[in-house]
């Protein structure tokens, strides 16, 4: 059908959605970020619209709905990054969300994020300036200023939509967290050539079992 569902699979409709989301106890003024599959969900009539249109209706006005707009980082050299017009690699349903009038995208080259809602421009300011952490994908991408950041202070609420943990972005933020102490310590600093300019990517090595998670930080996202 080219728009990501599957024909043949349960009929899906913005009530339904809303029902789920109720069930999840998230209400109005929540502030929710997701990752998903649109296919996962079998035909949902409308679309990924109708799906953000749930969202926005359970959150309500003073609600946040957000989504990844996440760019790939490990596929050899990319166009610069522009944030009203790169599209998002990481699904349909965020696509859509940054496409909207009332969204507002974060900056940056990787691990961008779009927001609607009452903070959504809170949440995506500043992404691209401010004090970093060390990252696979530069200090900005989980710094102290980026919409992960902005997640954990709000203890906003993830929905894995059809996806399960291992696509959870939060838990790259964790990392970058976890080996933040240690940063003078175990990164090394390489240039590393990505979206037309150089950037410093930091590299991790797990000398202790203490350390163990460092060495399990993946190469893109």
């Amino acid at each position: 059908m080219g728009n990501g569902q599957i024909p043949d699979g349960p009929r899906v409709t913005f009530d339904d959605i809303v029902d789920a989301l109720q069930r999840l106890d998230i209400g109005p003024g929540n502030v929710t970020y997701m990752h998903s599959s649109l296919s996962s969900m079998g035909f949902v009539e409308g679309g990924a619209d109708t799906v953000i249109d749930a969202f926005l209706h359970v959150l309500g006005p003073e609600g946040t709905f957000c989504v990844p707009t996440i760019v790939y980082a490990g596929q050899g050299p990319r166009p610069p990054f522009d944030v009203e017009n790169t599209t998002s690699e990481v699904g349909r349903i965020t696509e859509t969300t940054r496409l909207r009038p009332d969204a507002r995208r974060s900056i940056n080259p990787t691990h961008s994020v779009a927001a609607i809602g009452a903070k959504a421009e809170w949440i995506t300011t500043g992404h691209d300036r401010g004090k970093g952490r060390p990252s696979p994908w530069g200090e900005l991408a989980f710094g102290y200023e980026s919409p992960w950041q902005r997640f954990y202070e709000l203890n906003a609420t993830c929905v894995l939509l059809g996806v399960d943990w291992e696509v959870n972005t939060m838990f790259h933020y964790q990392q970058c967290v976890f080996v933040e102490p240690y940063w003078a310590e175990f990164a090394v600093e390489p240039v590393f050539p990505y979206y037309g300019r150089t950037l410093i990517c930091l590299l991790y090595t797990s000398p202790s079992p203490r350390d163990g998670l460092l060495s399990r930080m993946p190469s893109s996202a």
